[in-house]
């Protein structure tokens, strides 16, 4: 089986150095704007031309970050940062955007698209829909075990490539339906702006306050072989906002791993700890152990350790190893002078406008060619006598700087064929085709209740009523009074799915989606893209919740096409960006109340706190350091197993956007979607 490549950040120019020094295969990096780590350094203009310009010489892949959510006012500049960098000699670009992936795709049909983790993908149907629309890598859920990789890479084996994280920080929600730091602090995730609030202190029902939701960094370092046998195409490293030195030190460690195709020592198992740690590693969601015990998932950054870090750093030298030149040079009489350079089989001639001149004193000597033409400190490349050729008439004469201008034209020459190596893609227009926006009667407003008997006359207030929705749990045991409830609704009802369904569980939302049909389900409603082939094959009907991460026109002209009718629109949108969307005649809804979903987290806080036991499904409350209390609700999953839920954050305050409602309606949003509180 192929060796996977070795993908490492680069935040910062530096970090990129370090990475091709130390035996990267691919890069991964972005430009000022449109990239998730956006406060990282990051690369100017003219660093990132040199940057580019570095990874094809070294013949190291380079993959650009546009993985943040883009409007529709973005689009324009996205797209033409995207055929710059393609000019400059890009390979692939990591997208999170739906919206922006289609347009790239329709302007740019050669492009290589992978989709970001931020796409959520962590089921087989969601690595085959984001195939069609054109991406040809999937970055994997961090959140996965091994089976669930290896079954979603092997279903892929015709189609796409699979990449996995592993080694670096993990984000305690799955990453992708994170809006805590937009919320709370106005800092979307979404749009590279995260301010890390999952790092700070929270308790548990006015429990004493610590970092309950401070994951350690991930590390797969044990577990080489068993990476190596699922046929993955490509290992990464987290880390665009970490130093030079640890991009260094980490890649150099799993090189060698790679290339020796072994597990990690205990020693550098203790050097990778040194180097950064939150108090030691997880492996658990690799390995499936979260499920059954977690409490040792999560950590904090200690000052011991962050003095030992840096000390350790001090001691790691960076430098781009010089890429080995051969060459052949003719200086022959009354003959232009001729100097051939040749790396990786790329050659450059450079033909000299000129001829040597008879010598009056001092003739030219092979010695003093060689000399001359061995001054490459400058460039990225060097040579040895064993692969320097020089034939040379006697009695000849060239001043040092015709020998200079020689050495320097042919350099120049190979290094723009080694780039100009990358296919030429033929200029695209970027003024995407825009429909005018349908103009919206009187909206309808849409219910999400937690639990069926919950609604008897909840709904009053709002009206006209267009339907009514449950969470898909709903379904699991009914008793004849809310199967009563169900078929006495004054409208159609809907069912939500949850917005996490690995493969094993799929079965069994497939049984429970079957049931909801029965008992008249109008439709379901879906927060991933790998979800929606199992509403289709249930409900038919398949309508798109805020999970889609709808931020710009495009993005519904890509889910219409995949058969979704409705759509919800990111609560991340203001009203004008909302305003903006070109509304496609497809049916597009709003969140206007209630809490919203903040984060979704695999691992269990109550249980890796030791209060499982007296979970029993019930919600509970976190508190930060402000006392504002976010409510916590398990959620059960599908996979038949008696295993610690996961457990959906809502926010501690309820959206209220009614109160403006004629700013609302300038949208032209045709449902409100109204969310009754979860506790």
């Amino acid at each position: 089986m192929k060796t996977p490549s070795l993908l490492s950040p680069a935040g910062s120019f530096d970090a990129l150095v370090a990475g091709i020094s130390c035996g990267a295969d691919e890069l991964y990096f972005g430009g000022a704007t449109n990239n998730a780590r956006i406060n990282a350094k990051n690369f100017d203009e003219n660093e990132f031309a040199e940057a580019l310009k570095l990874c094809n010489l070294y013949h190291v892949k380079s993959n650009i970050t546009l993985n943040t959510l883009v409007s529709d006012r973005e689009m324009k500049d996205a797209l033409s940062f995207a055929y710059h960098a393609i000019c400059l000699g890009a390979d692939s670009f990591i997208v999170q955007d739906i919206g922006l992936a289609r347009i790239l795709k329709q302007n740019i049909p050669e492009i290589e698209l992978h989709a970001s983790t931020q796409c959520a993908c962590h089921n087989s149907d969601g690595a085959k829909q984001l195939h069609s629309l054109g991406f040809s890598r999937i970055v994997l859920a961090r959140e996965l075990p091994l089976a669930e990789i290896k079954k979603i890479t092997d279903d892929g084996i015709n189609g796409y490539e699979t990449e996995l994280f592993l080694h670096g920080a993990l984000c305690v929600s799955h990453s992708g339906m994170c809006l805590m730091s937009s919320c709370i602090g106005k800092r979307s995730g979404n749009r590279g702006l995260c301010a890390q609030p999952c790092r700070l202190p929270y308790s548990m029902n006015e429990g004493a306050k610590k970092e309950l939701l401070s994951l350690k960094d991930l590390s797969l370092a044990s577990h080489m072989t068993e990476l190596l046998s699922l046929g993955v195409a490509a290992l990464k490293i987290e880390g665009r906002m970490k130093s030079p030195e640890y991009v260094a030190g980490v890649t150099k460690l799993y090189r060698t791993l790679l290339d020796e195709k072994r597990n990690a020592t205990l020693d550098e198992m203790s050097y990778l700890q040194e180097l950064f740690s939150r108090n030691g590693f997880t492996d658990r969601y690799f390995t499936g152990n979260y499920k059954t015990k977690n409490s040792d998932m999560y950590g904090i950054r200690s000052e011991t350790q962050k003095r030992t870090s840096a000390f350790l750093k001090e001691n790691i030298v960076v430098s781009l190893p010089k890429l080995p030149l051969s060459m052949e040079c003719e200086i022959l009489a009354e003959k232009s002078v001729k100097l051939k350079a040749e790396y990786c089989g790329i050659s450059a001639l450079y033909i000299a406008p000129f001829t040597a001149a008879k010598a009056e004193k001092s003739p030219l000597t092979v010695e003093t060619v060689s000399k001359n033409l061995k001054k490459l400190g400058s460039t990225h490349f060097c040579i040895d006598d064993s692969h320097l050729q020089i034939k040379l008439d006697d009695g000849l004469f060239l001043t040092a700087a015709q020998i200079n201008e020689l050495r320097r034209f042919v350099i120049s020459e190979l290094e723009q064929k080694i780039i100009g190596e990358k296919k030429s893609i033929a200029k695209f227009s970027i003024d995407p085709e825009r429909v005018e926006r349908r103009k919206s009667g009187l909206p309808q407003f849409r219910i999400y209740f937690n639990s069926i008997h919950q609604c008897t006359k909840e709904w009053e207030p709002y009206k006209p009523l267009e339907s009514i929705v449950y969470p898909l749990s709903c379904f699991r045991s009914l008793t004849e009074n809310e199967i009563f409830v169900l078929s006495h609704l004054p409208v159609p009802f809907g069912v939500k799915l949850p917005r996490v369904i690995y493969n094993d569980e799929i079965e069994t939302a497939k049984g429970l989606l079957k049931r909801a049909k029965d008992l008249g389900a109008d439709y379901c409603e879906v927060s991933n893209i790998g979800q929606i082939e199992l509403g289709k094959s249930t409900i038919r009907t398949v309508y798109g919740g805020i999970g889609l991460n709808i931020y710009n026109s495009e993005c519904i002209g890509a889910f219409q096409s995949m058969g979704v009718s409705s759509l919800t629109l990111s609560p991340e949108l203001g009203t004008a960006q909302m305003r903006d969307i070109m509304q496609q005649e497809m049916k597009i809804a709003v969140c206007v109340s209630g809490r919203l979903p903040l984060m979704v987290l695999e691992s269990c806080i109550r249980k890796a706190n030791g209060k499982c036991s007296s979970c029993r499904k019930e919600p509970y409350l976190l508190c930060d350091r402000m006392n504002f209390q976010f409510p916590v609700i398990p959620e059960e999953r599908f996979s038949g197993e008696e295993k610690a839920c996961r457990n959906i954050i809502y926010n501690s305050v309820s959206l209220d956007l009614l109160k403006n409602e004629e700013k609302l309606r300038e949208t032209g949003a045709q449902i409100y979607c109204i969310f009754e509180d979860v506790i």
